[in-house]
């Protein structure tokens, strides 16, 4: 009601909605919405009277769909209608579809009236609900309740100052990108008449890669639809089964290191740079036509891993709000490279990163002594298990030394391994994927055995939270209380959410520092 009387842009409105707002902030009244951020924007926007009433961080503001989301993460059913009837809170009155003459149309207003009261009607009703079932709860406490508010602020402000980006370098690497693929298109085809693109591609993928799985004397695994699964990752388990064979040539698998190439190229240009640039299918595109270029995007302060039609909503299990078109938390690192400053030569660009943030976590959650003294500031766990692989015969001393960051980034991948719950066939993989190292399984068994004989205490706090989960069937994040439920009986949770058991605490805390952090910067 309050956006669309802004909208109607007269001077008593604005008086109005200053003089109202004001109120609300000095009595220190929390602003409930649904769609809150959007509110808010347009409000923002449409008058800078209002806009002064409403003080970041200061004003606080709270969305039903965290109240929702706090009830059950895995709820589908998102908008104002579909939660009315779904509590049997009461139906909308059905409305002509078309658009109100005004601002100030009988009608609209009616439908604002009903919208607020459901608003309202649903808060009191899930926040009741949530304490009711789930007795002690930190979700929606005093605490939650300030933090998050502090977050719908911080995506607001984000949302409104966009990020700068380079539009002439983006256009520069997709023309590279584009002849990138061409170039790896025409090896594929001349060299082993494999089509990555085009007509009659994936049928000519389907065989190739069928003839490949045939050579390890196991059956290609088949997707949904019948395919063989062509992603990158698939291509480096063939390689990895490949490599294994007694007869192995490096021409065996040629085809499929043109086939992952493509594949890298591909993703590159149509997830990042071609939406970027141009925009999907279903949005216009991002930025406006100048040098350096303003990116809007749109962040979901609560996540969920289905949509419905009122909201159109995105997200991951571990609590982080979320960022789409474009998707700029999830840029990789070649793309990231294009966030400039909006100030071009006479600005710079800083960017910030936790270190061994998910390590230190786990040892603070888990209270290891051994742990904790272990990634005391100072101290580096990756480069210690690196030289680990020195002492192992994993690597040699010589070429631990000249490639030292390789080693470690691999190590890396070990060390946070161990701590999201993945196993010693984990280990093989990992060190074959990414360094393309042929470790024992038996030898992996052992590392991961002196890992845990050394940190018991780590050891039982990850075995105290599959416990938990299975007796409960849900975990809750210290402080806020977000949560995650597990189904099943106990086998079948241990089976199959043992990994998401382990990671979800360390990585929605680890997420909630980096929110913390980044809101006390923008304070």
């Amino acid at each position: 009601g309050l956006t669309s009387s802004a909208a109607s842009g007269t001077p008593e409105t604005e008086c109005w909605l200053h003089a109202h707002l004001q109120r609300a902030v000095e009595r220190d009244t929390l602003l409930l919405g649904k769609n809150t951020l959007f509110d808010l924007m347009v409000l923002r926007y449409c008058s800078p009277l209002v806009r002064s009433a409403l003080r970041p961080f200061r004003t606080r503001i709270w969305d039903l769909a965290l109240t929702s989301y706090f009830d059950d993460p895995e709820r589908p059913e998102k908008g104002l209608k579909e939660l009315s009837v779904l509590f049997g809170r009461g139906a909308y009155a059905e409305l002509p579809d078309q658009r109100h003459p005004s601002p100030t149309s009988p009608a609209l207003l009616a439908y604002n009236i009903e919208d607020t009261e459901k608003t309202l009607d649903l808060e009191l009703f899930l926040s009741d609900r949530v304490a009711k079932l789930s007795p002690g709860t930190r979700r929606l406490s005093p605490y939650c309740r300030e933090f998050y508010s502090d977050v719908l602020w911080s995506l607001l402000l984000m949302s409104e100052a966009g990020v700068a980006l380079d539009i002439p370098g983006l256009a520069d690497l997709e023309r590279r990108l584009m002849r990138g693929m061409a170039s790896v298109h025409c090896m594929a085809e001349d060299r082993e008449n494999l089509l990555l693109s085009g007509k009659g591609s994936p049928v000519s993928q389907r065989d190739y890669v069928k003839t490949l799985w045939e050579h390890t004397g196991l059956d290609a695994p088949l997707t949904k639809t019948g395919l063989v699964a062509l992603k990158a990752e698939d291509c480096d388990d063939l390689r990895e089964r490949l490599s294994r064979l007694p007869n192995y040539a490096p021409d065996l698998d040629r085809g499929l290191r043109f086939l992952q190439a493509f594949k890298k190229l591909q993703k590159l240009h149509s997830t990042y740079v071609r939406s970027i640039l141009h925009g999907g299918a279903k949005t216009s595109q991002y930025l406006s036509q100048h040098v350096h270029g303003i990116s809007h995007p749109t962040w979901y302060p609560c996540p969920s891993r289905s949509k419905d039609e009122a909201d159109d909503e995105v997200g991951t299990r571990f609590g982080r709000p979320v960022c789409r078109e474009p998707a700029h938390a999830t840029f990789p690192p070649l793309i990231k490279k294009y966030e400039v400053s909006r100030w071009g030569a006479a600005g710079f660009y800083l960017s910030f990163d936790f270190k061994q943030l998910e390590l230190k976590v786990a040892a603070i959650l888990s209270a290891d002594p051994t742990f904790m003294e272990e990634v005391m500031p100072g101290s580096d766990q990756h480069a210690a298990t690196a030289r680990r692989y020195a002492a192992l015969g994993i690597t040699t001393e010589s070429d631990l030394a000249n490639r030292f960051k390789y080693w470690r980034g691999l190590a890396k991948r070990q060390n946070f391994r161990r701590v999201y719950g993945g196993g010693p066939g984990k280990a093989v993989q990992t060190f074959w994927t990414w360094g393309r190292v042929r470790v024992p399984y038996d030898l992996c068994q052992r590392e991961d055995d002196d890992f845990f004989e050394r940190h018991p205490v780590f050891a039982q706090w990850q075995k105290n939270l599959l416990a938990e989960a299975t007796r409960t069937h849900r975990l809750e994040l210290p402080l806020t209380g977000n949560v995650r439920w597990f189904e099943g009986d106990s086998t079948t949770i241990e089976e199959t959410y043992y990994s998401e058991i382990v990671n979800f605490p360390v990585q929605g805390t680890a997420a909630l520092i980096a929110l913390s952090a980044g809101i006390d910067m923008q304070k």
